[in-house]
């Protein structure tokens, strides 16, 4: 990568990611990271908003915060009974064992602890088929 381009084969394979947060700080924060990797960022403040947008909107990933208004949980169930071959990453500082664990039974492709370093974050996307 220089000065920001990428050749095209560089670019990732999964493009367009919707993240789902209440913190607009942090939301704001990974836009900027993924605009500097290549990937087309889409923001919801809410459950409610994140399922309006997977609705009419191409998404090819989900980023989920489980403690916001419309909670996460409940959102990771609707999206995978709705859009089931969609990955959904959870970012959320709820990192406990049970709670990471109820994620994945609920389809989660996996699970990021709230902080976490930027290259921790892009692994995770890259690591997703």
């Amino acid at each position: 990568v220089i000065f920001g381009y990428r050749k095209a084969e560089e670019r990732p394979k999964h493009r367009r990611v919707l993240h789902a947060d209440d913190a607009q700080f942090l939301r704001d924060r990974v836009q900027e990271l993924l605009s500097s990797q290549g990937y087309e960022g889409l923001q919801a403040k809410d459950g409610e908003q994140c399922m309006e947008l997977l609705a009419t909107e191409k998404v090819d990933i989900l980023l989920l915060d489980i403690n916001m208004p419309g909670n996460g949980l409940e959102i990771l169930a609707k999206v995978k009974e709705i859009y089931p071959e969609l990955p959904v990453l959870m970012l959320s500082a709820m990192a406990d064992e049970k709670t990471v664990r109820k994620t994945l039974e609920l389809g989660a492709a996996g699970f990021v602890a709230k902080p976490f370093a930027a290259e921790a974050l892009l692994e995770h996307l890259g690591s997703i088929k």
